[in-house]
């Protein structure tokens, strides 16, 4: 605080003075929650092919496991930004987090040999849904985050399918 005195009264006075700041940005813009998506996918995807490269051909058992155990993952960030959307009546963002939660649930589904030519519905869908909750959220960064790790996980489960059906 700064101490002014007033030349007419002959009495000191004390005034704050206040010092402009500019305010904290706590929210993304549209083109940094997009470089936050498709960095989550590049990354992924890179996993996901790193892992094949590593791994090679696993028993489907061992597939089976090490993937339900990530879609459960990514379920898991779907519901947080699922229950966050509908606390802040965002309906977009709410259609867009189901429609990915079930996009996920239905992978398993698409991965029976009968329907291998639908193999790309259930990504597709998860990637797509991702992308218009991220065109449309408003809320807190961390669900912007929480949609880069799904995105992570979605990428890198597609590269690894993609690359074991590239290899038979």
């Amino acid at each position: 605080m700064a101490f002014v005195s007033t030349i007419g009264a002959g009495t000191a006075e004390l005034s704050p003075t206040v010092r402009t700041v500019a305010a904290a940005q706590n929210d993304f813009f549209l083109l940094d929650r997009f470089v936050l998506l498709c960095g989550g996918l590049a990354l992924g995807t890179i996993a996901g092919f790193l892992a094949l490269i590593a791994l090679g051909r696993q028993p489907p058992i061992d597939l089976v496991v090490v993937g339900s155990m990530m879609v459960m993952v990514a379920l898991n960030f779907g519901s947080q930004t699922l229950r966050e959307s509908l606390a802040a009546d965002a309906r977009l963002c709410t259609i867009a987090a189901a429609i990915s939660g079930a996009a996920m649930l239905c992978w398993p589904l698409v991965m029976v040999p009968v329907l291998q030519s639908l193999l790309w519905v259930a990504p597709a869908f998860a990637v797509l849904s991702l992308a218009v909750l991220t065109a449309s959220w408003r809320g807190s960064s961390r669900a912007i985050y929480r949609v880069m790790l799904q995105s992570a996980i979605v990428a890198a489960l597609a590269a690894y399918t993609a690359g074991l059906r590239l290899m038979s």
